[in-house]
């Protein structure tokens, strides 16, 4: 069987961008030979890979296959304890607003800038860098979001040559805040 996980970090690590997506789906289509694959498109933006007969497959495996930004703060997922996963997702962009603030604030009074200069350097620094610190950076070590899913899927479809599954790789990245 063949080493997935590898072959797709080392070949296809990144797959954010148009291009990185359908070149991307071209190798799914060359790769799976056994299987017919075909790409759905959801609304003129998402790209689904359909990989098999989904009508009247009995089971139906699923990923998504595109690979999400690096964030200098990382999106720690803490399902056990939802009181920390609510306090860590509200709580970064309210650090993040009163940093912008306190900035916002010092370079107005020091250069005596109007209020409305205040608001917009806020809204631009609160704005400039969420995006900066969310959606900006690529990131290229990916193995658990999602390339071991996609691996998965591959290694599935490797293993079991049959019309009664079927397999959809979801892409997810044009939805927002993701």
């Amino acid at each position: 069987m063949k080493d997935y996980l590898s072959y797709l970090n080392e070949y296809y690590p990144i797959r954010r961008s148009k291009e990185d997506k359908e070149k991307f789906i071209e190798y799914i289509k060359e790769e799976v030979i056994d299987y017919n694959v075909s790409v759905e498109t959801i609304k003129n933006e998402h790209n689904n890979i359909v990989i098999g007969d989904v009508e009247n497959a009995k089971v139906i495996f699923t990923a998504h296959y595109d690979t999400p930004a690096a964030a200098i703060i990382p999106n720690l997922m803490l399902p056990k304890n939802k009181v920390l996963s609510h306090l860590y997702a509200f709580g970064m962009p309210i650090i993040l607003a009163l940093i912008c603030l306190f900035i916002s604030y010092v370079f107005t009074s020091l250069f005596k800038l109007p209020d409305v200069v205040f608001a917009s350097i806020y809204v631009v620094l609160y704005l400039g860098s969420y995006y900066l610190l969310t959606r900006f950076f690529t990131n290229k070590n990916n193995y658990n979001d999602n390339t071991s899913g996609v691996a998965t899927i591959l290694s599935l479809i490797e293993m079991n040559k049959s019309d009664k599954i079927a397999f959809i790789l979801f892409e997810l990245s044009n939805l927002p805040f993701l």
